[in-house]
């Protein structure tokens, strides 16, 4: 008799404490939790860091001349175009509309670069009539065409069409990232 009074007291010692879970659960949680977003923060733009919009390739033929030579390189490289974000401002917030208005800095060459493995002499011709042993050293040329070709690709990649489409793809971008936590963003840009 004591084996069923230690399973009856058990089993009714659960029923009551499962009745107690389920009424302190009616009494305490019986609100549904609801999430809204601060709206946009300096902080959560800072947090994204550099943003990149746009990879610009780009293909070129450079020519280079020095005393004794003279070559042609066909030239290629790419580019990315972006945004600091930490030095992005919000300039109007209204909490009410969920509305606000950023105010973005103008976008920038992050890196340019030559794609060496990519870009190929065409061709290199002498342009004296000098022993080699009194000419200049050929790899001179090639190297002050490659700096040269460095600046082609940074210099193109600056190019107004491609820091306007920069622009549009940041202003995409930002607007959807406020867009998922309910807020309309509108941007304006930082004097050039």
């Amino acid at each position: 008799m004591s084996y069923l009074f230690r399973v009856i007291t058990a089993t009714l010692a659960g029923v009551a404490l499962i009745a107690s879970f389920f009424l302190l659960q009616h009494y305490f949680g019986s609100g549904r939790v609801q999430v809204t977003s601060l709206g946009p923060t300096v902080t959560n733009l800072e947090m994204l860091g550099d943003l990149v919009t746009v990879k610009v390739h780009i293909a070129d033929v450079l020519i280079s001349r020095s005393n004794d030579y003279q070559g042609s390189w066909l030239v290629k490289g790419d580019a990315l175009i972006g945004l600091d974000l930490a030095r992005a401002e919000i300039v109007d917030k209204d909490d009410q509309l969920r509305s606000a208005r950023i105010k973005l800095p103008q976008p920038r060459v992050i890196m340019a670069r030559v794609d060496h493995a990519k870009t190929k002499t065409w061709d290199v011709q002498t342009l004296t009539w000098k022993p080699s042993y009194f000419r200049e050293d050929p790899r001179l040329i090639r190297d002050s065409a490659m700096e040269q070709a460095q600046l082609l690709v940074e210099n193109v990649a600056k190019s107004e069409d491609h820091m306007s489409q920069a622009r549009k793809q940041a202003e995409q971008v930002i607007k959807s990232f406020y867009h998922l936590v309910g807020w309309q963003v509108h941007i304006s840009w930082n004097e050039k």
